[in-house]
């Protein structure tokens, strides 16, 4: 199993400065905006397996902006836009959702989600789905 979600963590992290990044739902209410990045999935791609193990895995990444204010859409679309030149230009990640999502327990805060795949070897390439 491939793993490079350290990786990943650190190169937003740095890109994104001064907002936060979760990896899990705070026990708390959080400093808006803030992220939340998880992964999702990271599966054996059964057709890669040879004699030698497994060479490759499918890897989903989701992340969730969230923002309140007069100017929360801005905001969290402004974080979309920088998280997805980090996943698409740097690691070369497909993206496979981009949309808000109604935050219906409170909606003064604005929700968005992003979601990439990929394939990844052993040597850390990825390939886009």
């Amino acid at each position: 199993m491939v793993d490079i979600t350290n990786e990943v963590l650190d190169g937003l992290q740095t890109t994104l400065g001064t907002t936060p990044i979760l990896t899990a739902f705070p026990s708390t209410t959080p400093v808006f905006p803030c992220v939340i990045f998880s992964e999702v999935l990271n599966s054996t791609d059964v057709g890669t397996v040879d004699t030698s193990g497994e060479t490759h895995s499918n890897v989903a990444f989701e992340i969730e902006i969230f923002s309140n204010g007069n100017d929360r859409m801005t905001v969290a679309k402004g974080i979309r836009n920088t998280i997805d030149g980090v996943m698409t230009g740097t690691y070369r990640m497909t993206r496979d959702t981009s949309e808000p999502i109604p935050n219906f327990l409170d909606t003064t805060i604005y929700r968005y989600i992003l979601r990439y795949s990929f394939k990844i070897d052993t040597n850390k390439k990825i390939y886009r789905g």
